[in-house]
């Protein structure tokens, strides 16, 4: 493929805040401006006084999907797919602004849709501003 469109782009430098485990093939130029966006957002986004103990995420996901959830993995990549969901509602808890993306099908909308459970239990149905400019979510929780 041509090095100019793709390359792996998720492990940033060590003092960025991007997780480094997570290997990415990405548009460079779209991935830099999520780089950049989280660059200005680090330091305005950090929430100190979380809830403790965390809402068990992994317990969320895996249930099944008439309760919202995946279901139970059966595979490695499945599995490796929820591990990455719990590190996505980890950050999205932890930050005041967040930006969930992700390529059609990878379950952004399910994701929000479970964590969205959370604050909305505790503060109530405007705990949360959601901008979710095109796609099923933006229909899901538009209101």
């Amino acid at each position: 493929m041509d090095d100019d469109l793709i390359e792996d782009l998720g492990a940033g430098t060590p003092e960025e805040a991007i997780a480094p485990e997570i290997k990415l093939i990405a548009l460079k130029s779209l991935r830099r401006q999520e780089v950049e966006i989280s660059k200005v957002l680090e330091g305005i986004a950090k929430i100190d006084n979380l809830p403790a103990p965390s809402p068990d995420w992994r317990a969320l996901l895996t249930r099944s999907e008439e309760k919202g959830g995946f279901g139970e993995p059966n595979t490695p990549r499945e599995v490796d797919a929820i591990e990455e969901k719990v590190r996505a509602l980890e950050v999205l808890l932890s930050n005041r602004v967040s930006i969930l993306t992700g390529g059609a099908g990878t379950g952004k909308t399910s994701v929000l849709r479970v964590f969205l459970e959370e604050p909305r239990k505790i503060e109530g149905p405007t705990a949360t501003l959601l901008a979710a400019p095109t796609g099923k979510a933006r229909v899901a929780f538009g209101n």
